[in-house]
Parts: structure tokens; sequence; C-alpha cells
């Protein structure tokens, strides 16, 4: 195994700084202390906290771009944009959460109308982009933004294979099999404390849609917009939407899953799932799945339980894991801001700098060197050891006095979840056994087939989106409860309330992108 330790030294100028602004708060224009240019940051963070006092993040960030820079939070991203835009007061760097917000904004020509002069400032983040970002994101010739490496969290279906071992159960490969595990998982005491207390399934829909029980269409086939023979479907018009929710009926009306799990958050689940271990299969990035547990249990008991189940086949397309994502973090600029040659010249070196391998994305995004956090790459994948810093033994980072916040508001801008970017965590000098098995089952999740991406590069009519959302979401919980069996008559529906206009839209844009003749 290659390794290579090393410490970020992290070089802290001692500026006068002001305080990070309150919950929607605005930066002043112009610029700051001994001259440098103000930069104000807007984004959803992880955490919605005003940091008080000292920010040794935003320090490292002015030190590296020679600016003087704030970030605003707020409880209400998007009134407080859309007030902004209407005022003509944007921020400069903006995040966008979805390429539909950015598509608007962009058309109303509020924002920066081409990154391309700026591509000689930026080669490691038009780099780190790749090809299928930069084409999604170029229109009439222009880049409309600059997006951080593609990548996300690896989910895909965990299975709790110790329970297989004391049962007797092999891996299941069918939707037949799979339902027979989930029965054994719910019958059978596989943690054998003698009590009924166990569920071959979990979800949790927050009393808002099926949630993750959605991606159970991956048995049959591709579950959003897809081309087949030259044609645009849609699993809901192709039939294996309702081959997912009959399955799904069958498992709740059997009693397979937890009861509660359409009504469940997915923060009241995790007792269950991280703690007293109740759920047998449960979708979810296996090396968060082990490093959350170990942090909530405050030990590595479960790093044996869990193996990457690979999505038992229905169907001649089914099988398959989702889409990897083309895109990552959507960062641009206000228009204003893009005419401002100084403001641009330390936005560029903050988003070309602080990508993934280079020191600056470990430091903002995990606070190596910064909360003096030690570092080392493994395999490609870097290794953050957090019980080096003032963060206690076992304390989740940003949960314990003397940790700064600020990683959870500065590090979200360039934040990526491709496998060099999304750091793996611990608290001891080298990597554990928990964070080995991550890798481990990172790798086979990587190994597993994929549907396609047409539906990534789609950016459909939002009215007719959000409407047939609605219904979608409204007849699936009344079809899985048994309250309706008409699903032909919601087909009908789904078509006239928008799925026609829809259809017909993302086959003029795939034809655009060359993905139908």
């Amino acid at each position: 195994m290659k390794k290579t330790k090393f410490v970020l030294a992290v070089l802290l100028a001692v500026v006068t700084t002001l305080p990070v602004m309150a919950a929607g708060r605005q930066a002043q224009s112009g610029t700051g202390s001994g001259g440098a240019v103000k930069i104000e940051a807007f984004l959803e963070p992880w955490v919605n906290q005003t940091i008080e006092g000292s920010d040794p993040y935003r320090d490292y960030i002015n030190q590296l771009t020679g600016a003087d820079w704030t970030i605003t939070i707020t409880s209400d991203f998007t009134a407080e944009l859309t007030t902004r835009a209407v005022a003509g007061n944007l921020p400069d760097l903006i995040q966008l959460p979805d390429t539909r917000r950015l598509d608007s904004m962009y058309n109303e020509g509020i924002l920066l109308a081409d990154w391309t002069p700026y591509k000689a400032s930026l080669p490691n983040a038009i780099k780190a982009m790749g090809d299928s970002a930069i084409t999604r994101f170029t229109t009439n010739g222009k880049l409309i933004c600059i997006s951080t490496e593609p990548g996300d969290q690896l989910w895909a279906w965990n299975i709790r294979k110790d329970w297989l071992a004391k049962l007797g159960l092999k891996m299941p490969t069918t939707p037949d099999e799979f339902f027979n595990v989930l029965k054994a998982f719910t019958e059978n005491d596989p943690d054998g404390n003698g009590k009924k207390d166990t569920y071959g399934l979990t979800a949790a829909g927050d009393g808002k849609n099926i949630n993750e029980l959605s991606n159970l269409g991956l048995m049959y086939g591709p579950t959003s917009w897809y081309v087949s023979n030259n044609n645009v479907s849609h699993p809901i018009i192709d039939g294996n939407y309702r081959k997912t929710l009959d399955f799904i009926r069958r498992v709740h009306s059997a009693g397979y899953i937890d009861p509660d799990w359409y009504t469940i958050s997915w923060g009241d689940r995790v007792p269950g799932l991280l703690n007293n271990g109740i759920y047998g299969v449960a979708w979810y990035p296996p090396e968060a799945l082990l490093q959350e547990g170990g942090r909530y249990r405050r030990d590595q008991a479960g790093t044996d339980w869990w193996d990457v189940m690979p999505t038992p086949k229905g169907g001649p397309d089914g099988g398959k894991l989702i889409a990897l994502p083309i895109y990552g973090a959507i960062n641009t600029v206000s228009a204003t801001t893009g005419r401002d040659q100084a403001k641009m010249a330390a936005i560029t070196k903050l988003l070309n700098e602080a990508v993934p391998l280079n020191e600056a994305y470990y430091a903002i995004r995990y606070g190596v060197g910064i909360d003096k956090f030690t570092m080392e790459m493994i395999e490609g994948r870097a290794y953050v050891d957090m019980g080096a810093g003032p963060i206690s033994q076992g304390a989740r980072m940003g949960e314990a006095p003397g940790q700064s916040q600020a990683l959870w508001n500065w590090g979200k801008i360039i934040c990526t979840y491709s496998l060099t970017g999304n750091g793996l965590v611990g608290q001891e000098p080298t990597i554990d056994s928990q964070n080995r098995q991550g890798i481990k089952l990172s790798n086979i999740v990587m190994a597993q087939p994929r549907i396609g991406n047409d539906h990534l590069l789609l950016n459909l009519n939002s009215d007719y989106s959000t409407a047939t959302e609605t219904l979608v979401n409204e007849f699936t919980i009344q079809y899985i409860l048994g309250q309706t069996s008409d699903y032909d008559g919601f087909v009908r529906q789904w078509l006239a309330s928008g799925g026609q206009a829809l259809l017909d839209e993302a086959t003029q844009q795939l034809k655009g992108y060359g993905r139908i003749r």
C-alpha cells in the first residue's frame, strides 16, 4: 500500500478582519482593511450558524487570495437571493443548489455571462469540472458557471452480511430472492436476542415521499428520463414504476419494513440504523454508514456488519445503480462582480487552488492544518486524523468546544464528493479497520454497473415538474397503502398534468445534446 504522509503548513497572516455577518446580513462593497478587495460568498451552508469571534478558515482564504472575504448565512436562501436579485444587490460568489435556478438567473442576465475568458486563470478548476459538466454548462458557446469536480457519496444497497451468515442465506440476485431475505430478516430473529424487533428494510420518508425506496426501481431499469431505441422514455410510461410500487406494496403489507418508514425523519431513524442495528437492508453510502455508525456508538463494533448488495435484477435493463453525477457544486458570480477584475482575480484564485489533491482543498474542506488536523493519502484517498487537533476523542467534528465551526460554512464552497475530494475521517494517527473496510466497500460500489446519465443533462420546465412531482407523490403512497390500484388512470393524469409536455421537452433537449438522432 502506497502511503504519503504530510501535514499541510497553513500560513495564517495576522490581519484585521470583520466579524462574519449574522444571518441574512449583507456584506458591504468596496475594499476592506489594508485596501484588500471585499468579497461576499453566499450559499446554503451545512449548518446555519454564524461564527462568532475569530474565524481561522476565513483568515486562511484571505491569505490565499489577498482579499477580504465574508460569508452570508441565511435561514431562507431562496427568499433572500430573490429579494437581493430584485434589489439589484446580488452577492459576489454565489453557490446555487440546482441547475434550474442557475439557468433561470442566467437567462435573466444577472449573472456573469461567460466564464470562458477566465479559463486561463482556472486550469485546475476546468480540469476538475470534466467534459460532461462543461457540455452541460455551455450555452450558445458560453460557459455559464464553474462547478466542482463531479462526484457524490457512493450510494448503494447495503445488507447485513452477519445476518445472512447466521440465517444461512445467500446474497439475493432477483426481486423474489430479495423479498425472501427481507422476510427472513424480519421473522427469523437474525440478531439472536429472542425478540421480534428487526425489520428487513428501512426508509425515512419524513411524511413527504418514499425517499430512498424509489431506488428499488433500479431493479427494473432507469428511474428517470432515458433514451431507448432513439426515443425518450420514463419508468412511469414504460411500466417499471408500477413494478417498483408493486414490490414496495408487497413488502409493506407483509410488514417487512419498519411500519414508520413513511413518517420517520432521517435523523429519527439514526438510532435504529446506526446504534441498535435493527434493519437488515439500507440505501446508504457504505463509507458513511461505517463512519457514522462508529461515531454514533463510539466504537467500531459495526465494521463487520455490512456488505454491498448488488441491485437485484428484475428486468433486462435492471440490476444497476444510479448514474454518477456529471457535475459538483455550482458556483458563479453576479454580473456586477464579473465586471470587477480585482474581485474576479481573488475568486478565480480560490476556485482554482481549492481543488482535490491540492493542499488548499483539504485545508478548507477538512481543516487540515487550520485546526491542526493531519492527513495521509492512501491509494488516492485522503485520510484525515481529527484526533490530532483540538477536537476531543470520539466527538463528531463541529460538535466539540475548541474546534472551529467555520469548517461547515467555508468548506461547502469548494466541496466535492468525488473519491479524491471525499475524505475519510478518523480519530487515530493512521487509518483504522473501519475506514479500510469503507474503502473496500466503495471499490465494490464503483465496480457496479450504472444506468445512463441522459436525465442529468436535462433542464425541464419547473411548473410542469412541480405539478407532476406532486401528483406522483400523492398517488405513490396511496398505491402502496392499497388505497388505489388504478395505475393506468394515474398515467393518463400524469401525462395530462405535464408529463407529456416534459416528454416533448426532454426529447427536444436530448436531440440538442446528440443523444437522439
